[in-house]
C-alpha cells in the first residue's frame, strides 16, 4: 500500500440477509414449543402417576389394617373354640383326633394374623417408597439440608 499509493485500495463487506427463508425459523420455533409443551405434560403425567401410586398404597395399606382386624377376630374365635373343645376332650366328650384339628384351626388362623401383620407391613413401606415419607417416625426419608 506505500508502495504504490495510486493502486486502488479497496475492502469489500458482504453481508448476506435471507430476504425469505421459507419457514425455517417458523418451523424451528415451532418444534421447541412443542418439545416444551410435551416435557411440560410428560411432567403433569409423571405428578399424576406419583399422586395415583401414593393413593393406590394408601387404601392397599388400610386393606391390610381391615385384615389384621379380621384376622385378630378369627384367632380370638379359634382361641375360644379351641378352649371350649379342650375342657370337652377332658371331659372325654371328643377324641384326641377332634382336639387336634382344633389345634390346628387355631395354628392356622394365628399364621394368618401373622402374615397379615406381615403383609401391613410391606404395605406400610410400598406407601413410605411412594411418597417418601417415613410414618413410623413422621419425618421424611430424604433429609435435604
Amino acid at each position: 500500500m506505500y508502495k504504490s499509493p495510486l493502486k486502488n485500495q479497496g475492502v469489500a463487506v458482504q453481508l448476506s440477509i435471507p430476504i425469505w427463508d421459507w419457514g425455517r425459523k417458523k418451523s424451528r420455533l415451532k418444534a421447541s414449543n412443542l418439545q416444551i409443551e410435551d416435557r411440560i405434560q410428560s411432567k403433569k403425567d409423571l405428578e399424576y402417576q406419583v399422586v395415583l401410586g401414593i393413593r393406590r398404597a394408601y387404601r392397599a395399606l388400610q386393606n391390610q389394617v381391615t385384615q389384621i382386624e379380621i384376622a385378630e377376630k378369627n384367632v380370638e374365635n379359634a382361641r375360644l373354640t379351641y378352649e371350649i373343645n379342650l375342657e370337652r376332650y377332658k371331659n372325654g366328650d371328643i377324641s384326641s383326633k377332634d382336639i387336634g384339628e382344633y389345634q390346628n384351626q387355631l395354628s392356622n388362623q394365628q399364621l394368618g394374623y401373622i402374615s397379615a401383620l406381615i403383609n401391613y407391613r410391606i404395605e406400610l413401606l410400598n406407601l413410605k417408597i411412594a411418597s417418601l415419607w417415613d410414618f413410623e417416625n413422621n419425618r421424611p426419608v430424604l433429609d435435604i439440608d
